[in-house]
């Protein structure tokens, strides 16, 4: 009568283990990036009530990209996003001749989310009324976050 296992056994048995492990470690990457990317939705929504904190305090939007990549959430957005201390990668800054601002920033995975006195989307548009070189921006007429 045979004891024990055969050579070919435990490796059958660790390669199993090794693949549902591959699969689990996968698994938690998307996780993180989703978290990750949930978070710079979070700090995009908090840039959009700096930006009418901002209005509300000179009452024009005249200026209010410079202040709001003066934030800390313009840091957090850069960190979630690229781990390091660059700026966030894709973000644009449009200021709508006082009357409103549109601002995009690149998703981790794919899209990009923008915000703007208007509302957000992740499709890719040209914004009108731009000065200077045309601005490609997400359209910011879908809902707002």
């Amino acid at each position: 009568m045979k004891k024990g296992f055969t050579l070919i056994e435990l490796l059958v048995v660790i390669t199993i283990i090794g693949i549902l492990a591959a699969m689990v470690l996968m698994a938690l990457n998307v996780a993180r990036q989703r978290a990750r990317e949930s978070r710079i939705r979070g700090d995009m929504s908090q840039l959009r009530q700096t930006a009418e904190s901002f209005n509300l305090t000179v009452n024009s939007y005249n200026g209010v990209c410079v202040n709001l990549a003066a934030s800390q959430y313009y840091t957090d957005v850069a960190r979630q996003q690229n781990r390091t201390g660059l700026p966030p990668t894709g973000w644009s800054c449009h200021e709508e001749t006082g009357n409103g601002f549109s601002l995009s920033v690149s998703l981790i995975s794919a899209g990009t989310i923008c915000i703007s006195s208007a509302g957000t989307t992740t499709s890719g548009v040209s914004v009108a009324g731009a000065v200077g070189p045309p601005v490609v921006l997400p359209s910011c007429n879908g809902p707002a976050i």
